[in-house]
């Protein structure tokens, strides 16, 4: 179970090109919509929990050498070492 005192460790996203099997962490591409209305870069806003709510959107902001066929991995690590992990559906970039 996971229980309110149980924060926000790490944010990993990672890039699986469906084509080849690639995979690529690229974190440091989304940032996090945050209520002073300037999205932040994930990994800067891990150590202040004021932002992360049970619910947060991430934007991809770098498309640069993306592959055609992808999807998008996130695994959320807690304190307590419980890790969430889920895959997008494929997403075509054209």
């Amino acid at each position: 179970n996971i229980t309110i005192e149980d924060t926000l460790s790490s944010v990993e996203i990672t890039l699986n090109n469906i084509d080849t099997g690639d995979q690529t962490i690229i974190t440091d591409r989304f940032t996090v919509d945050v209520p002073s209305g300037t999205p932040q870069p994930v990994n800067d806003l891990i150590d202040d929990l004021e932002y992360w709510e049970d619910q947060f959107n991430l934007e991809l902001i770098q498309f640069e050498n993306l592959p055609a066929n992808a999807s998008f991995i996130i695994k959320v690590t807690l304190e307590s070492g419980i890790e969430l992990v889920k895959e997008t559906n494929a997403v075509v970039f054209i």
